[in-house]
């Protein structure tokens, strides 16, 4: 599929606008980066503007990119440790020179909205949700809801003017959007984030539940290490982060830990894997889908996301509190259904990166005030009928 739309994709083709990317920080790789690169495929001559960037956090590919950084990249060990530049991120996103750009796309989760565009420039913010560190603190750790505490106050004006510059928000989810004008008073198009959907298939599950996030203490991993305990099933936790100690005390070798994976080992872990628990709210949660796309269904918390893309007793099932006891019920309704592999791969198909690109192709031209010519048209067609005969089934 990937290489077919190559062929076909409308954004090789030069644009009439010079365009910009912007990132908040490039020094971790998950869902968020994922978005940028999916940017970069439909507009390949864009430079990608960001605060610091550090290679070796994330994939090779990133190395090709025309990456633009700020002041910070030269603060030595910031780059590793990001938390402790939060007042300065202001000034750094500010300081970026986007200059002579026609479009700016901020991809933001913090700061990135606040990126300075010309007058006469848009500005189109993905927004993956209004930064959490200012408006939901509960979330983090004790120490470093401390660290940020004096800040808040004063983060939180600045960010809310910010909001007001952008031409446009795009969200990520219905929730998000929801956050957005919560808190910022914006109205807000949904643009689902892309699921490379064809690098997953179907295999024969095997004996284990899997979590598959970043190891922090709003992912709330410990809630499905103590319901596997209560079943006395078998957990696999792939990812790492600052909570794994705990997890792993917590667990104490109830539970396997795998640490970061590739994206092969990912998928074969989502492909065997009995079903996905996630048991945290998820701003979308493109791991659920991409588990979705392996034919494995999804145990989830019934906030956020998840009720935008797991379908209850055709891919998945819910629970509606987060405790242990409500994980185990929702485990145990779970393998009480008939669910066809088939079926929920099918529905995960209507997610895939294709539709996104195609998506963004269109905000992006209705900002410039631009029809689509006969060539995007033809793509965008592509994007609704899929390409291949899985995600014929999955839009037929």
């Amino acid at each position: 599929m990937t290489e077919l739309l190559a062929d076909l994709w409308p954004a090789r083709r030069p644009l009439p606008a010079r365009i910009a990317i912007v990132h908040d920080y490039l020094v971790q790789y998950g869902g968020a980066e994922r978005v940028v690169e999916a940017l970069h495929g439909v507009f390949p001559d864009a430079p990608v503007f960001t605060t610091m960037y550090e290679p070796d956090a994330l994939p090779p590919s990133f190395r090709e990119l025309d990456v633009r950084t700020s002041f910070l990249q030269g603060l030595p060990g910031l780059r590793r440790r990001f938390k402790l530049g939060l007042p300065l991120y202001p000034a750094a996103i500010r300081s970026l020179d986007l200059s002579g750009f026609d479009v700016v796309i901020s991809s933001s989760s913090g700061w990135a909205h606040a990126a300075v565009a010309d007058q006469d420039a848009a500005h189109i913010v993905y927004c993956h949700t209004p930064a959490r560190w200012l408006y939901r603190t509960e979330s983090y750790l004790p120490r470093e809801q401390m660290l940020a505490s004096p800040l808040l106050p004063a983060l939180r004006r600045w960010d809310r003017r910010s909001a007001g510059r952008p031409t446009e928000y795009v969200a990520n989810s219905a929730a998000v959007r929801e956050r957005i004008f919560r808190q910022y008073r914006r109205a807000a198009r949904v643009v689902h984030p892309p699921v490379e959907t064809s690098r997953f298939r179907i295999l024969e599950p095997g004996d284990f539940y899997l979590c598959a996030a970043r190891l922090t203490a709003y992912k709330r991993i410990d809630l499905a290490i103590e319901a596997c305990k209560l079943l006395g099933a078998r957990l696999v936790v792939a990812g790492d982060g600052p909570a794994r100690p705990d997890l792993e005390r917590l667990a104490a070798g109830t539970a396997e830990f795998v640490g970061r994976v590739t994206d092969e080992e990912m998928a074969e872990l989502l492909g065997s894997c009995r079903a996905l628990i996630v048991p945290a709210e998820e701003d979308f949660c493109i791991t659920a889908v991409e588990a979705m796309a392996a034919g494995r269904p999804v145990v989830g918390f019934a906030r956020g996301g998840l009720l935008e893309t797991v379908s209850l007793h055709r891919t998945g099932t819910f629970f509606a509190t987060q405790v242990p006891e409500a994980i185990v019920a929702a485990i145990s309704h779970l393998e009480q259904l008939e669910l066809a592999p088939e079926a929920i791969r099918a529905h995960a198909l209507r997610f895939d990166i294709s539709r996104f690109q195609a998506e963004m192709l269109d905000v992006v031209e209705q900002q410039l005030g631009r029809p689509a010519d006969k060539q995007g048209e033809r793509a965008r067609e592509w994007s609704r009928q899929g390409v291949g005969d899985d995600a014929r089934v999955a839009t037929g």
